[in-house]
């Protein structure tokens, strides 16, 4: 039952964007007995784990803003809650508020919340172009790290970083930027199941210069990123914690995954982090 429930899993995580989150929640959980950031790796070193890559780029995201310390912070698509948790026990802020528009992925991340005992972290279902949780002028520093891509209206999630943010508040937005506009490889109603809805650059800078928000750093990562996703074989040889024939379809589902980011990430997309301030 396991086999079945797993390959059915792993298969849908193509049909949408709700199966996908859901079946690298579960893939991860099976392989390392914990969950992971959602994220892509970031390289450093040859001997990357896939959780120290993807540790790298949240810390490199950190590093183009100030100080995290007794700041409250919004991390927008907060996903599982994992990343939320590791900003609180690593930059050590006041308050880290997470939010993501996917109930299952919130529903691990209060259980991740209260299993680490953390009083200063909550969490939200949300969505990031109108969030109904976060007030005016609350926020020291937003984060938006990988999720944008997903947003049919970028415009309106713009406003909202803008709205919720602290005059000279600072935020980070991470995100994979088409180099394609306009041109698809896959039928259009796949895109819409995926939620797939990529900005060009040019998108992102004219849309900051008629907005409050102002950019300080504009960082392509790409290669980084195709260097990260190079160390794969690291990610699964020492961690084989399910049987081996559910071992080999995972094996098969991470290959499969790298193969085709790598492609894309070469022919089709960059990966930008935008860093600046409210003016």
């Amino acid at each position: 039952m396991a086999f079945y429930s797993t390959v059915a899993t792993l298969i849908g995580s193509s049909l949408s964007t709700n199966y996908f989150y859901k079946a690298m929640n579960f893939a991860f959980n099976k392989l390392y007995g914990e969950y992971n950031m959602l994220h892509f790796p970031l390289f450093k070193s040859k001997t990357d784990s896939l959780i120290q890559a993807q540790i790298n780029l949240t810390d490199y995201c950190i590093s183009k803003l100030p100080s995290l310390e007794d700041k409250k912070v919004l991390d927008i698509g907060c996903g599982n809650g994992v990343q939320s948790i590791y900003l609180y026990n690593n930059y050590s802020p006041k308050q880290v508020i997470g939010v993501d528009i996917n109930s299952d992925s919130i529903s691990i991340a209060r259980d991740e919340k209260k299993n680490n005992n953390l009083n200063k972290v909550d969490f939200y279902i949300d969505n990031a172009q109108k969030l109904t949780n976060i007030k005016d002028n609350s926020i020291d520093i937003v984060i938006n790290i990988e999720s944008a891509f997903h947003y049919p209206d970028k415009g309106s999630f713009i406003k909202e970083i803008s709205r919720v943010l602290k005059p000279n508040g600072h935020f980070l937005i991470a995100d994979i930027l088409t180099t394609k506009k306009g041109k698809r490889i896959l039928p259009k109603f796949w895109y819409k199941k995926m939620y797939l809805n990529h900005w060009s650059i040019e998108d992102y800078n004219n849309t900051f210069q008629n907005s409050k928000l102002k950019i300080n750093s504009q960082d392509d990562v790409t290669e980084l990123i195709i260097s990260g996703f190079n160390t794969y074989k690291n990610w699964y040889s020492t961690n084989k914690r399910v049987g081996v024939v559910l071992y080999a379809i995972m094996k098969i589902f991470i290959v499969f995954n790298v193969r085709i980011n790598v492609y894309l990430f070469k022919n089709r997309r960059k990966y930008i982090i935008f860093s600046g301030i409210k003016s």
